[in-house]
């Protein structure tokens, strides 16, 4: 009985160990607006919610702005593709960059991995300066800024 259950376990550990987390967790879809639409309502997000949807090398980054205890965040999320499917896909939290008494945090750096394993590495922050420049790798440069929130990110 004994030798039973530790072959059952070891197998159940084996079968788990070799699927990926990701593909159980990704609700697939037919089409790239109906897996945005998903992944707002899993966030608990609407459209409205949305900065920009950004096409860069093969690769659709989704730029969003949440309500967190402490003030507003944004998050980035990619659109992974697999058979004609769509999913939304998030590896980071969203990064705090405006406290509750609407003062900006400072500008933040973060680096998402697509489900492609592709890097990519955005500023994030908030301003009241409508010609707000950042110090990034690649030198001084103005990000995208909405003007109506002040919220602004820059993709490199």
């Amino acid at each position: 009985m004994r030798k039973w259950l530790l072959s059952l376990l070891l197998f159940i550990l084996a079968l788990t160990a070799c699927s990926s987390k990701d593909d159980v967790e990704l609700r697939w879809l037919t089409t790239p607006e109906a897996a945005i639409q998903d992944g707002l309502e899993l966030e608990g997000l609407t459209k409205s919610d949305v900065l920009d949807e950004i096409a860069k090398d093969g690769e659709t980054l989704i730029i969003y702005k949440m309500t967190l205890p402490d003030g507003t965040g944004l998050g980035v999320a990619s659109l992974a593709k697999t058979e004609g499917k769509f999913a939304w896909y998030r590896t980071n939290n969203p990064v705090h960059v405006q406290n509750n008494n609407q003062e900006p945090a400072p500008v933040a750096k973060t680096t998402v991995t697509t489900r492609s394993n592709k890097t990519f590495t955005i500023y994030l922050g908030a301003t009241r300066n409508p010609n707000q420049t950042i110090e990034t790798e690649n030198g001084v440069v103005t990000p995208i800024i909405d003007q109506k929130s002040g919220l602004f990110y820059c993709l490199e």
